[in-house]
Parts: C-alpha cells; sequence; structure tokens
C-alpha cells in the first residue's frame, strides 16, 4: 500500500509510512533562521504549494528572504520529479512549467531552478536531458542506470561526466541519494550523533571525522578519473538526507553543524595525520563545482534499458 499525495503531505495513515511533508517544511524553516551557513534544498512543487498556501505573510516574508539568500534553493522544482520511461513528452514540459511559473509568481525568476534533480525515477531519457538545456538548466543528477553501466562507471571514475553536444551538460551520477553510511541522523535513524561535550559520555568526533573522511576519499575515486583528473576539482556531493527525512529538522543541522566546524578546525590547524584531510561544507548545489575535464559520456543516447540485481 502506498499513501496519496494529501496523505504524505498532512502525515496521515503512517502505519503505512511515516512521512509528514507539512511537518518537514515547518522544522527546516525553522532551523534555517537560527544559522545563516546553514541550506537546504527544495525539489517537488506540488508538495510545497500545499505549505505555502496555509502560511502567515509574517512566515512567508522570512521564507522569500532564505530564498533571496540563497539558503533554501528550489532545484528541479517540477510539480513533481516525474517518471522518465512512460512519461510523455508534453506531461513532463507542462508539470516543469507549472512548478516554474509558481516559483516565479510567488518569489521571483531570480529563484528558478537551474539544476536537474532525478534521482529516483528508474532510468533516464536523453530527452528528459534535452528539457533540462532547454529550460537553462546548468546541471543534472540522475540516481539510477542500469547496474552493469553504474559498476564500470563507478570503478572507473566516470560517475561525473559531460553529455556531448547538442545536449552538453554536467551529469553527477549518485550512486544512492542517502547519506553516507553510518551518518543517517534523522530522528528515524539510528545513527550515533556527533558527541562532543566532554562532560558526557561517547565523545567521538575524531572517530566520527575519520570514518566520514574514509567514506569523502572512497567516494572520490568514482567521481575523479584514475589516469589524469589533474583538471578536477576535488569537490564531491554528500547527500544528507533520505526520502521523507527532517520532519525533526534539528536532528540533522546540529550534527552537521558539528562536522562543518571539526572539520574546519582540522584542515585550518593541519592536526590531521599523513592521510589526506577533509573539509565539509554546507552547500546548496548550485554552490557545487563539478571541475573541468570531466570524462565524456560514450553517447548521448538514454540510460536504458534499466535493470538493478
Amino acid at each position: 500500500m502506498v499513501k496519496t499525495v494529501d496523505q504524505y503531505f498532512a502525515g496521515s495513515r503512517n502505519a503505512i509510512q511515516n512521512a509528514n511533508v507539512g511537518l518537514i517544511l515547518d522544522s527546516v524553516i525553522a532551523e534555517l533562521q537560527l544559522d545563516k551557513n546553514r541550506k537546504f534544498i527544495y525539489v517537488e512543487i506540488a508538495f510545497f504549494v500545499r505549505w505555502w498556501r496555509r502560511q502567515s505573510q509574517a512566515t512567508k516574508r522570512i521564507v522569500r528572504q532564505l530564498v533571496a539568500e540563497g539558503r533554501l534553493e528550489f532545484i528541479n522544482a517540477g510539480w513533481v520529479m516525474n517518471d522518465e520511461a512512460a512519461t510523455l513528452y508534453t506531461d513532463i514540459i507542462d508539470q516543469h512549467t507549472a512548478g516554474a511559473l509558481k516559483i516565479a509568481t510567488e518569489f521571483s525568476t531570480d529563484a528558478s531552478p537551474r539544476v536537474g534533480w532525478q534521482i529516483d525515477p528508474f532510468g533516464h531519457s536523453s530527452f528528459q536531458n534535452k528539457a533540462f538545456r532547454e529550460m537553462c538548466f546548468d546541471g543534472w543528477l540522475v540516481g539510477r542506470a542500469d547496474a552493469q553501466d553504474m559498476a564500470i562507471r563507478e570503478a572507473t571514475g566516470a560517475l561525473e561526466m559531460v553529455i556531448p553536444y547538442p545536449f552538453k551538460m554536467d551529469g553527477v551520477k549518485v550512486y544512492r541519494y542517502s547519506p553516507p553510511t553510518g551518518f543517517n541522523f534523522d530522528v528515524l535513524g539510528n545513527d550515533p550523533p556527533v558527541q562532543d561535550d566532554p562532560m558526557l559520555e561517547d565523545v567521538n568526533v575524531t572517530h566520527r571525522l575519520d570514518s566520514l573522511r574514509d567514506i569523502c576519499l572512497d567516494q572520490a575515486k568514482s567521481y575523479n578519473p584514475v589516469n589524469g583528473g589533474s583538471g578536477k576539482s576535488q569537490n564531491i556531493i554528500l547527500t544528507m538526507g533520505m526520502d521523507f527525512n527532517y520532519q525533526q529538522a534539528k536532528t540533522w543541522f546540529q550534527n552537521m553543524d558539528k562536522l562543518i566546524h571539526y572539520s574546519k578546525l582540522v584542515a585550518d590547524q593541519q592536526l590531521s595525520n599523513s592521510r589526506d584531510s577533509s573539509h565539509i561544507l554546507n552547500s546548496r548545489h548550485a554552490q557545487y563545482d563539478g571541475g573541468v575535464g570531466l570524462p565524456i559520456k560514450d553517447s548521448d543516447e538514454d540510460f536504458f534499458p534499466y535493470g538493478d540485481g
């Protein structure tokens, strides 16, 4: 069984799935106001309009300011994140138009999305890429391709690529859009928090930083070609969240704040050992620099057929 859109938004029928999108937006907006360094991306406008229409003018002013400051960023921003295998191209265009018009009306054209975020459809079409390019998007993040294709790209550092002309876009392969293993800070998760209070048990800052550094270095291999990645930025994306997370956003932001703070402290004071160090930033996608010198995708064909074994 699955819930309806309204049930997902309102948090009803949670026996099927614990999901309350309205609560997510309430919680995230409250947490963003507490620290100007905090940022958040939002994707599906169908949920956002349900939340927006019930907000006071005071809250709307706060959200508009967060958007203007780039701390709340709309990406993809269609009415939904459409399927790419069975959806008609007219429907794809129409639903993205509806989302873009809502953002332009309530905020401004400056808030219009610049990045495609198609991390959950099962396979990806060249038309979706072309459509995003015609929408003046700068990049396209995808999450699912055939398992054999993904394995080869992961092994050769080709999970990030430029799709050839006429599409000419950065396509970032996000193998999983969940947080790194061991770093799910959601209230529904079971991973340990970053404990930095010396007056309490289980202080684990050093261990947590070491674990995250190892994850970052391992992930970077899949995005940096083994032979000749000199022109490639050393930045990678860490996706911090999962489906219907952030119903209590404080658990996420508090722990991410600590990871960012201590990773910067280590980098600034050069306290890391001889192994490579990592510097973590709270960033929206528009600030991500995938770099230059990316491998070129071998063709402009679809990421179909899709198989996951």
